[in-house]
């Protein structure tokens, strides 16, 4: 639980207001001026917007004395927008698409008229946003769908331009690890990964991703430059704007994988010159997706579940795939990984001012054999499901006030638990001398060794001695108030990230 001294500070920043210019964090807004013919402004103009994104159905502002109104909190889809004001012609502007993270400038001309007459306006989505400096691309799902994309979050970024990836993921053979994705000079421990506007990377500095099932992500948003003030870092922010559910039950499934027969050889002859007969490649990759979402109570609750398999078995270069070892065991040497995961989230709408969503995330990751040229399959690392597990998860409270004031306040946690160990493990007493017997056994070049399973020889055989274990925990409160003026936000608020993380590797 958060100390008392923390609790303290945070009422104390929230009493101080320090005021921060941005926008809301993960939510889109619609704003522009009303003018009447003559070009004079209109105050009083009720503004709503109606999107079955939004489990209220419409939101709505009135426009200020300089006849300017901004609606905040929209979900990303398709509006239709209504300007109405007694004496006036309504106005309406019909399909208009708004993405995840933007700011929509929807102005409005009126003409005197009737109350029956409407005025429809058919046209293009802005595709500037004009009212943030902040360099964001949104991926939209059709994107992301259409693209042969790895559909991996950690690297979605690469579809970005100006953003690379320290170790390339080609068609998902890194779906399994971190993908390093670097912008601007930054590396990977300068990325913000969040949910909903919430935080969920496993350690404060960054450097650690959460694996993220790709069908809950409704868009996803990638900043690459100028962060807003909220934002930890300075390098690139990517922020997945979650799927609520809808007012109809529906669902999705994805089916992808390759065998490797589509990978191409790139060893040629003086390679083989080099002592190398082949190249790291994929024995076969798999991606098992499925989702459902709809409502519990029409326009109140909805909710959204996903569960997906993913697995990419590898080939080590220069390893014969099927060996046997000089005691008789049967090997196949390649690394065998998979990982499975279950999500849920709800969405209520507690009143029209009032909303609360919350979602969580478990994981479940295995290795069965984790090693490299000349290390002995049967000394490389492994890790069962039982004991690789994660979590991520987050709850958020966001209270539209009034039209010119939002609040919002969450919790988000990022949970890592791993413990690695080899096979056979030794568990002997350190003073048994069939501890020393197997004990793992390195060397800086290939040794031939009775307990090496390769005819080529060794540079690491026999098991370990220790295992590894890593508790990574981390939790993050947010409270934020944001004040829209009608020409720029101005948002306060304090962000609070606690919990310890724990690397063990007994002496050995």
């Amino acid at each position: 639980m958060m100390s008392s001294k923390r609790l303290r500070v945070m009422w104390v920043v929230m009493g101080c207001l320090v005021l921060l210019p941005s926008l809301a964090a993960a939510q889109s807004q619609i704003s522009g001026t009303v003018k009447d013919e003559s070009g004079g402004v209109l105050p009083g103009v009720t503004v709503e917007a109606a999107s079955p994104a939004l489990i209220e159905k419409t939101k709505s502002a009135v426009t200020d004395a300089n006849g300017r109104y901004t609606i905040v909190d929209l979900r990303q889809g398709t509006y239709k927008v209504t300007f109405s004001l007694t004496g006036f012609s309504s106005v309406v502007r019909d399909a208009l698409e708004l993405p995840a993270n933007f700011t929509a400038t929807v102005n409005a001309d009126m003409k005197v008229g009737a109350l029956e007459e409407t005025i429809t306006v058919s046209g293009q989505t802005p595709l500037v946003d004009v009212q943030q400096a902040a360099r964001t691309q949104v991926l939209t799902r059709d994107i992301i769908d259409s693209l042969p994309s790895t559909r991996n979050i950690m690297s979605v970024g690469n579809l970005v331009p100006g953003i690379r990836l320290g170790t390339p993921d080609i068609g998902g053979s890194r779906s399994m690890e971190q993908t390093n994705p670097r912008g601007h000079g930054l590396g990977t421990t300068h990325t913000v990964q969040q949910v909903d506007g919430m935080i969920v990377n496993s350690q404060e500095n960054s450097n650690q991703q959460s694996y993220y099932d790709d069908a809950l992500s409704a868009e996803v948003s990638v900043t690459t430059s100028a962060q807003t003030a909220e934002n930890q870092s300075g390098g690139m922010r990517v922020n997945s704007i979650p799927k609520d559910g809808g007012n109809i039950v529906s669902g999705s499934v994805f089916f992808g994988g390759s065998d490797g027969n589509w990978q191409s050889g790139n060893i040629t002859d003086y390679l083989r010159t080099q002592n190398i007969s082949s190249a790291n490649g994929i024995v076969h990759i798999q991606n098992f997706n499925g989702s459902m979402g709809g409502p519990v109570k029409k326009d109140k609750v909805w909710f959204f579940l996903a569960a997906r398999h993913i697995s990419t078995d590898e080939k080590v270069a220069n390893t014969p795939e099927f060996l046997v070892a000089p005691n008789g065991d049967f090997i196949r040497s390649l690394l065998d990984q998979y990982i499975r995961d279950s999500l849920g989230r709800v969405t209520y709408q507690a009143s029209q001012k009032n909303k609360f969503a919350a979602f969580m995330q478990r994981t479940w990751k295995r290795k069965g054999k984790d090693f490299g040229f000349g290390t002995d399959p049967r000394a490389g690392t492994q890790r069962d499901p039982a004991h690789g597990h994660y979590a991520i998860g987050d709850a958020k409270w966001t209270n539209t006030l009034t039209s010119k004031v939002l609040i919002e306040a969450g919790y988000s946690t990022a949970y890592q638990h791993w413990t690695g160990f080899n096979q056979p493990y030794n568990d002997y007493a350190r003073t048994d001398p069939r501890w020393l017997g197997n004990a793992q056994k390195t060397d800086t070049a290939l040794n031939i060794n009775p307990q090496c399973a390769y005819t080529f020889g060794c540079t690491t055989w026999v098991s370990n001695s220790q295992d590894q274990r890593t508790e990574d925990t981390r939790r993050v409160v947010i409270g934020t108030v944001s004040y829209v003026t009608g020409t720029h936000n101005i948002k306060a608020g304090v962000q609070d990230s606690f919990g310890p993380v724990v690397v063990y590797a007994p002496p050995g």
